[in-house]
């Protein structure tokens, strides 16, 4: 029998974390990480449990792959307000409005795969898609807004799309170890993505917009291949997207570099 559950359980257990988040804000850097890693680790665990108590027992991976998404959202909600302290008031407000469209899509997806309706499992898996590269897409805003070293950029961005990747594929049919193997070779393409940008003149908007692409790209094509749907005509509209969007990255670098 599926497992019942409300969005409002989610939402619970994300309210349950808010004092460790209103902490990270002030708390002085590098020691706000803590209260973050805190509240990541707190919203996993709760959101597991009241998803599929069973996984917190054994199966660590599985506890993983289910939380990782809410997890890292209320993370780049954290982060992002930080990452827009010095800009103007729209900038935060615009990235709050993102988070919170990937909040309900990831409420609405995960209770619809919850109550196992065959006939929304589709639609259920493009709103947690969605929700996942909001995610992906604040998380990388605010680990280059923030000043950092390269090697916490490139760590949290191959953490970051490693474990976005491990939850996507889990809504396909392939075993364990393969959704594991695809997911750390998406988390080493990106992480030598950034460390190769990082070596272009500029870095910011043009960085983040190309990450983005790449982990759609990388995403996309697996769960079309795990999914035996990687048709020839799937390629080649993913092959486009990628073109398109790596010429026009490439003409406004070229743009604003004069």
């Amino acid at each position: 029998m599926a497992p019942r559950l409300h969005p409002l359980h989610l939402t619970a257990v994300l309210g349950g974390v808010a004092p460790l988040l209103g902490l990270a804000l002030v708390v002085p850097a590098p020691w706000h990480w803590l209260p973050l890693g805190a509240a990541m680790g707190a919203t996993g665990i709760g959101t597991v449990f009241l998803l599929r108590p069973a996984l917190l027992r054994w199966n660590l991976v599985a506890w993983v792959s289910h939380s990782s998404l809410p997890a890292l959202l209320l993370v780049a909600m954290a982060l992002s307000l930080r990452a827009f302290a010095p800009e103007p008031p729209w900038a935060l407000g615009l990235g709050w409005v993102l988070a919170l469209v990937a909040l309900g899509l990831l409420l609405v997806g995960k209770h619809v795969l919850l109550v196992a309706k065959d006939g929304l499992v589709g639609s259920a898996s493009e709103m947690l898609n969605l929700a996942a590269y909001l995610t992906a897409f604040l998380l990388f805003v605010a680990l280059y807004r923030v000043h950092l070293p390269l090697a916490v950029k490139i760590g949290g961005v191959s953490s970051v799309a490693g474990l976005l990747t491990l939850e996507l594929l889990g809504y396909t049919p392939a075993p364990l170890v393969r959704r594991l193997v695809f997911a750390t070779v998406v988390s080493l393409g990106l992480a030598e993505v950034v460390l190769s940008l990082h070596f272009w003149p500029q870095e910011g908007a043009f960085t983040i917009a190309f990450l983005l692409v790449g982990f759609y790209l990388c995403t996309g094509l697996l769960q079309s291949y795990l999914r035996h749907r990687l048709s020839p005509w799937v390629v080649m509209e993913f092959l486009a997207v990628g073109v398109v969007s790596f010429v026009a990255l490439y003409t406004f670098q070229a743009w604003q570099l004069g």
